[in-house]
């Protein structure tokens, strides 16, 4: 499948969901200083955007291995690079990890179990989604999407079009729903995992 038919399969899903009462996020995540060369730096944030998933979905879901995986929150992500004088970033940020960070589409399905918004869960306890000094990921940016779902997406990914990365490089989540089920438990604290059973 051309990578363009994938972009409009992903607009597809996202437009589907928020006419089902989904709600959609956009996600920023910014890393502190990662070892390696670039592989090994992007093979990192793929691991904290699974526990960041992971952990996001205890939150949201009481028992997530007992539903539908098409019912459970919806993640899309890719990494990025800030490329011109409109993407705003501090120094620090370029200069940590050449700039690469992570856009992610989080969409919350309108069953979730709490009423509280996204971006009001994390700025109510940020350490608990693994961020902070001495953690890989320096900071987690929450903001609802107010546009429409092929803006939203064609900004997340937009380093597909521009040929510097191929859809291999976009991370989708949830994967199997046995996958949800052992990756949950494998990323969280033996005190949180056992509350999703």
């Amino acid at each position: 499948m051309a990578e363009a038919q994938l972009i409009d399969g992903y607009i597809t899903m996202m437009d589907e969901r928020r006419f089902g009462s989904w709600e959609p996020y956009l996600l920023t995540l910014m890393f502190n200083p990662l070892r390696g060369n670039e592989r090994t730096k992007q093979n990192q944030m793929l691991r904290e955007c699974e526990k960041l998933y992971a952990r996001l979905l205890t939150r949201i879901e009481k028992r997530p291995h007992n539903k539908l995986t098409e019912s459970l929150p919806f993640w899309l992500s890719c990494f990025d690079w800030p490329v011109n004088k409109k993407e705003k970033a501090a120094p620090s940020d370029i200069l940590k990890n050449d700039g690469m960070h992570v856009h992610a589409i989080f969409m919350v399905p309108p069953n979730a179990r709490t009423g509280a918004r996204l971006g009001d869960i994390v700025a109510r306890s940020p350490k608990s989604f693994l961020v902070g000094a001495g953690m890989p990921l320096a900071r987690l940016h929450v903001e609802p999407i107010e546009e429409t779902a092929a803006k939203a997406t064609l900004y997340a990914l937009k380093q597909i079009p521009r040929k510097r990365l191929t859809s291999a490089d976009i991370l989708v989540l949830p994967k199997s729903h046995s996958e949800v089920s052992s990756k949950t438990k494998e990323m969280l604290p033996s005190r949180i995992a056992g509350q999703i059973d």
